[in-house]
C-alpha cells in the first residue's frame, strides 16, 4: 500500500517541479518569497495543535522544531539550485543524494534495517538520478553554486524525513503530521514578521493591498493564477501522500522512490520541449537525451530491486 501512495505522490511532485521552474523563471520570484508562499498556507494546521495530545517532553518540541526548520531550509536551498541550473539536472542531483543520506541517518537514529537487495535497488535509483544530473558543460560558477545548494537541500531534506518518521512512529500519523506541518506553517508566517524579509516580499504596501492589486492588475493573467494554485494544490497533495507512505513504510525506501519522480520529470520535460517549446523548453546537448533515457532504465531496474 505504501508503494501506491509514494508513487502517486512523486508523480504530483514531478508536475510541481515543472511549475516551480516556470514560476521562478517567468515571474522572477525570489526564492525567499517562494518559500514564504510555499509554507504559509500550512499555518492553519497550527490551529489544531492545542487540541492534540500534549507532547510528553520539551525534547519532542525540539525535535519538531528541528524537522520543521530543516524543511524550510531545504526548500530555500532547492529553489536556489533551480534558479542556477536547469531543473532536469539540479532536481535529480538532490534526488540522488537524499536517499543515500537517509539510508545512513535512519540506520543511526531510527535503527532501520534494509535487505541487501533493497540497498542495491536504492543505490541503482541514486545512480540513475545522479546520471540525469550530470552535465557535460565545463564547470563554471553557477555549476558549483548548484552543487552547493543542491547538497545543502538534500542534507536538510534527509534530516526532515528522518525526523518526520520518528514523530509519526511515536505519536501516530495524524498527530505527528499536525505538529510537524503546523510548525512549518508558523515558521513560514514568521518570514513575514521579519522586517527585512517583509521589505523584500511587500516593499511598499501591506499584504491585502498587494494581494488585491495583483488580482486586479491587467498584466495578471488567468493562466498565472491557475499555475500558482495548481502548483500549491499538487504540492500539498504530493507531500501528504509521501508523508503518509513514510508513516506506514520505510522512510529509506519511500525516499529512494524519488527516482521515479525524476524519471517521470524527464518524460514531461522532453514532451513539453518537443510539443510546447514556447511554454516550457530545455536545451539538450548532443547525446544527453539518450543518456537520460538510459538513466530512466537504471531507475526502473532499481525500483524492481527495491520492492522485492
Amino acid at each position: 500500500m505504501w508503494l501506491f501512495f509514494a508513487l502517486f505522490g512523486y508523480a504530483c511532485l514531478a508536475v510541481v517541479s515543472i511549475l516551480d521552474k516556470f514560476i521562478l523563471s517567468k515571474e522572477k520570484v525570489s526564492p525567499t518569497v517562494f518559500v514564504f508562499y510555499s509554507t504559509v498556507f500550512l499555518f492553519p494546521l497550527a490551529v489544531f495543535i492545542p487540541w492534540l495530545t500534549p507532547l510528553p517532553s520539551p525534547l519532542y518540541w525540539i525535535l519538531v522544531l528541528i524537522g520543521a526548520s530543516a524543511f524550510v531550509f531545504s526548500l530555500w536551498a532547492m529553489y536556489l539550485a533551480f534558479q542556477k541550473s536547469e531543473i532536469s539536472h539540479s532536481g535529480p542531483l538532490i534526488g540522488a543524494l537524499v536517499p543515500l543520506l537517509i539510508l545512513v541517518l535512519s540506520g543511526v537514529f531510527l535503527g532501520e534495517t534494509i535487505q541487501p537487495t533493497q540497498i542495491f535497488g536504492i543505490i541503482l535509483l541514486s545512480i540513475g538520478t545522479l546520471t540525469i544530473a550530470i552535465q557535460k558543460k565545463k564547470p563554471h560558477h553557477d555549476f558549483w553554486q548548484t552543487i552547493k545548494f543542491a547538497g545543502a537541500s538534500a542534507f536538510f531534506f534527509a534530516i526532515f524525513h528522518v525526523t518526520a518518521k520518528s514523530l509519526y512512529s511515536e505519536f501516530g500519523f495524524s498527530h505527528g503530521f499536525f505538529y510537524l506541518w503546523g510548525t512549518v506553517g508558523v515558521i513560514g508566517l514568521s518570514l513575514y514578521l521579519s522586517k527585512n524579509v517583509r521589505e523584500v516580499i511587500f516593499p511598499e504596501h501591506n499584504f491585502w493591498q498587494i494581494f488585491i492589486s495583483k488580482i486586479l492588475h491587467k498584466n495578471t493573467t488567468r493562466l498565472q493564477i491557475v499555475t500558482v494554485v495548481a502548483d500549491k494544490v499538487l504540492s500539498a497533495l504530493g507531500v501528504f501522500l509521501i508523508q503518509y507512505a513514510v508513516s506506514i513504510g520505510s522512510v529509506t525506501k519511500v525516499n529512494a522512490l524519488n527516482g521515479f519522480q525524476y524519471g517521470l520529470l524527464i518524460v514531461l520535460v522532453a514532451s513539453l520541449t518537443k510539443f510546447s517549446p514556447k511554454l516550457f523548453a530545455e536545451h539538450y546537448q548532443a547525446g544527453e537525451f539518450k543518456r537520460e533515457l538510459f538513466a530512466v532504465l537504471i531507475i526502473a531496474v532499481g525500483l524492481v530491486y527495491l520492492v522485492k
